[in-house]
């Protein structure tokens, strides 16, 4: 007791700690005692024992029985007596050479397979990941069944992914893990758990478990097979580390796979010289690892927040790894952001507690690497009879050191004094919206990582520019990796099947859809495009983009718009409506723009500029083997006569309209009151569409225009003073009273003179968007749901040149009248001497001011 309580008197005495101890210790006061028996017995002390022969007798085995434990205490101790002694497998000692370490070290120890009892009994969960390779899961269940028994409260839970295919071996392995569910082995229960969608294994790993303070998990995927020492040696860190009373907040978990290859510097590792002891890793192990509740927990938080970018770790080959694949790689991130460890064994000649075998294909593991793999990631196991040897040797395989003494290896596997958190730049520059720079990125010792990620990025990008079911990709749609694919594709000369645009240019193109775009139209030509630049207000565009759309599918082209947020419409085409695949939109690309006009590109393009008033009405060869670069707010007309097909184009946008517009759909069909128990939709058919476009003053229509788009907008002044609200009003009293009107108007006043007229107040119905006269990005989800109302009513009362209640007559194909005031004979549009000198008289005789500027108009752009 006096030893134990670690008395100085006590420094060199031995603490009973065995069997040998116990017997030892007996063995001489029994012997005394018996010896006092012979004696009694001898002198007729005992009736029941009266002879000399019976004492003679006793006091043989008396004899025996010392000698027989003084033989087995010393035998015993040389064994497993606490001494510094360790065994150093070194280029300079052989397994079995004694080297004595400090006694600071302060190292904690037990005899082979002889446990301390904990107060309770830690839970281990141990996790069975299996698929569709039944002999591997057979292989790794074996091997569990053979492992020694522990005192941890252990259970099992299989794991298995469901497969779409529905395949033989995945119903062979389905069929195992049933028939095991349920049952309790001789280590603890087990349960199964099967997935009903295909998740993969980084899904299913991080669904596995969900962490409970003192409780730990160890995770196997079914290509793992362990030593059975496995739970022993779990045991062992998890009662030495995890239930100590100061446990380590920097250990994640434990490491039972001895690991000798660097996946990392793709390299064989170096030896941690520290006489084969537990060492500290900031790595993390998939082929047979322990894990922490707390820790563990806050990895999982951690990924939530970050699942959607590549976690990247400095100077580490794991960046090479797909993300969307790989649990690991996002482990060795959080394991790096915060300063955590795994503590790991360090046996000689690399046994090991668990070990991958590479004999089939797995999600990491493809059919040709493996025998490349298997040289290096294969362990031999630790048997009962190796931990003999080697304490035959003077090694104890059982020694663990304490937490605070151990090496500390960093994840770029350097020896280090220390963890500390990284610095916040070097965070910032991993977590960029853009590839990391290979300084950052390629390990010390093998280079290459970038250049490997880029190809990959090349390889996923190749397959979506061939792709034609693919919808335009955005930005957020394609990894950093894949924009620098696309820069470099793009950089590369023409003749080395790249874009040829340079490296310079290219880097100025942030935007990874528009980079994408342009790597379909110029990097191995794999189709043809037809280039849209449209101009001036949204149904300008749209009526440009229905020809355009048609000639590009007439010609088996992909269609690519340049939509441009500007005064005149400040919503994207993709927010108002759902576009095919074949049809791409690059917004405020001045920088495209301007590369189309640039020499070489310019020779892979056909240009037509139809805003140059003598170009308007020229015709476009569809069957050029070039690429088409059309500028236009009109419609476009082609040779082959595919732009006729425009009204079928604008007719399927009013069927694809996007989610927010669809919203507003929605809000107002909810809106209409019951008629005669028709369906909104249908009491809304039964209505005749107005729209009033009658604003005339162009600072308030289109704000924002340069001086020169201000004075061409002149020229529509005189139509819209014709097409004033209450020309509108009059032909809709005209209409049985039975009718009820839709409409769409460009001014409050237009809604206000309708409403306050007790003939039509309660039979006007319009989405409540009156109070938008701007050209906000809001305001055209409005103008896109009221063009779709439009087209959907049983007759039109339009307005005069207005793109707007032409792109709404083309959708809806039905009849349209022309509801604004006409001079007499009407205007004379198809000769532009006389219409002109009919605008000019028209607005004097209305008495609107600033007629002038009208005129001015008309002598620089009516030819």
């Amino acid at each position: 007791h006096s030893c134990r309580d670690k008395k100085p008197n006590c420094s060199s005495a031995r603490v009973p700690t065995s069997l040998g101890d116990l017997l030892h210790g007996l063995a001489i006061p029994i012997g005394l005692e018996l010896g006092v028996c012979f004696i009694k017995v001898h002198s007729g002390g005992y009736s029941m024992l009266n002879t000399s022969r019976h004492g003679l007798q006793l006091l043989a085995v008396c004899l025996a029985f010392v000698v027989v434990t003084t033989v087995y205490y010393f035998n015993e101790g040389s064994r497993s007596t606490l001494t510094s002694t360790y065994s150093l497998n070194t280029p300079n000692t052989k397994l079995g050479e004694k080297h004595v370490l400090p006694s600071s070290t302060g190292t904690l120890t037990a005899s082979s397979l002889r446990r301390p009892q904990p107060n309770r009994s830690p839970k281990l969960v141990i996790h069975c990941f299996a698929y569709d390779r039944p002999t591997n899961f057979k292989r790794l269940w074996s091997s569990l069944s053979r492992a020694k028994p522990t005192v941890l409260d252990v259970s099992f839970i299989i794991h298995v992914d469901y497969d779409p295919t529905q395949s033989e071996d995945w119903q062979t392995q389905v069929d195992v893990a049933r028939t095991l569910s349920g049952s309790t082995t001789r280590h603890g229960p087990v349960t199964a758990i099967f997935a009903t969608a295909n998740r993969g294994l980084r899904a299913t790993m991080l669904e596995a478990w969900a962490p409970v303070t003192g409780e730990y998990a160890m995770f196997l995927e079914d290509d793992i097979e362990v030593s059975e020492l496995l739970l022993v040696y779990a045991e062992r860190f998890i009662l030495t580390y995890g239930e100590a009373a100061r446990r380590d907040e920097s250990v994640l978990g434990y490491k039972l796979y001895n690991q000798k290859w660097d996946e990392v510097n793709q390299r064989f590792e170096r030896p941690i010289m520290n006489n084969y002891q537990p060492f500290k890793i900031q790595e993390p192990c998939s082929w047979g690892s322990v894990f922490v509740a707390e820790p563990y927990s806050r990895y999982l938080a951690w990924f939530v927040q970050h699942v959607g970018q590549d976690p990247y770790t400095p100077q580490a080959w794991s960046n090479t790894w797909d993300a969307d694949r790989s649990a690991k790689k996002y482990l060795q991130r959080f394991m790096w952001e915060e300063g955590l460890t795994l503590i790991a064994i360090n046996l000689p000649d690399h046994y090991s507690l668990s070990t991958p075998r590479v004999d089939s294909e797995g999600t990491n593991m493809k059919a040709q690497w493996l025998e490349y793999l298997k040289a290096r990631l294969e362990m031999p196991l630790l048997t009962t009879n190796d931990v003999s040897t080697m304490q035959n040797k003077g090694y104890d395989p059982f020694v663990l050191p304490a937490a605070s003494s151990m090496i500390i290896v960093n994840s770029s596997h350097d020896e280090v004094t220390r963890l500390s958190r990284p610095p916040a730049e070097v965070v910032k520059a991993l977590d960029a919206d853009v590839l990391p720079s290979k300084q950052l990125l390629d390990p010390r010792a093998y280079k290459g990582a970038r250049f490997r990620i880029i190809q990959k990025g090349q390889a996923s990008v190749a397959s979506k520019l061939r792709d034609p079911t693919l919808v335009q990709p955005r930005h957020a749609d394609l990894s950093p990796a894949e924009g620098a694919a696309l820069q470099a594709m793009l950089s590369t000369a023409s003749d080395k099947g790249g874009g040829g645009l340079g490296s310079d240019f290219v880097a100025g193109i942030s935007d990874r859809g528009t980079l994408f775009t342009l790597a379909k139209m110029l990097v191995n030509q794999y189709q043809l495009s037809f280039v849209l630049d449209a101009q001036y207000g949204l149904t300008n565009r749209l009526r440009a983009f229905g020809s355009a759309r048609a000639i590009a599918a007439g010609s088996a082209r992909f269609l690519v718009v340049l939509w441009d947020l500007d005064s005149h419409c400040q919503a994207d085409l993709r927010s108002l409506f759902e576009l095919p695949a074949e049809v791409h939109v690059l917004t405020n690309v001045g920088p495209v723009r301007d590369l189309l006009r640039k020499t070489y590109v310019a020779g892979h393009f056909k240009e037509s500029d139809l805003m140059i008033p003598e170009q308007k009405n020229s015709l476009i060869d569809a069957h050029s083997e070039k690429h088409l670069y059309v500028r236009s707010a009109f419609q476009i007309r082609s040779k082959q006569g595919y732009g006729d097909a425009n009204v079928v184009q604008l007719r399927a946008l009013a069927h694809r309209p996007a989610p927010a517009v669809d919203a507003l759909l929605s809000a107002y069909y909810s809106s209409l009151p019951e008629r005669n128990g028709l369906a909104a939709t249908q009491v809304h058919a039964n209505m005749v569409g107005v729209h009033v476009r009658m604003v005339s003053q162009v600072s308030v229509d289109t704000p924002g225009l340069t001086e020169d788009e201000a004075l061409r907008m002149e020229l529509a002044t005189a139509f819209r003073v014709s097409c004033h609200v209450r020309y509108f009003q009059t032909m809709m009293l005209t209409f049985p009273t039975t009718t009820h009107f839709f409409l769409s108007a460009d001014a409050p006043e237009a809604y206000e003179t309708l409403l306050r007229n007790p003939q039509l107040k309660d039979r006007v119905f319009f989405i409540d968007s009156h109070k938008c006269t701007q050209r906000s990005a809001e305001c055209m989800l409005y103008a896109a749901a009221d063009l779709i109302l439009l087209s959907r009513t049983s007759k039109l009362l339009t307005s005069r040149w207005s793109a707007f209640s032409e792109t709404a007559a083309k959708m809806s194909g039905r009849d349209s009248v022309n509801a604004c005031d006409e001079p007499e004979g009407g205007w004379h549009v198809n000769d532009s001497s006389v219409l002109a000198k009919q605008i000019v008289d028209y607005l004097r005789a209305q008495q609107v001011p600033h007629v002038d500027r009208v005129e001015q108009a008309l002598h620089k752009f009516v030819k």
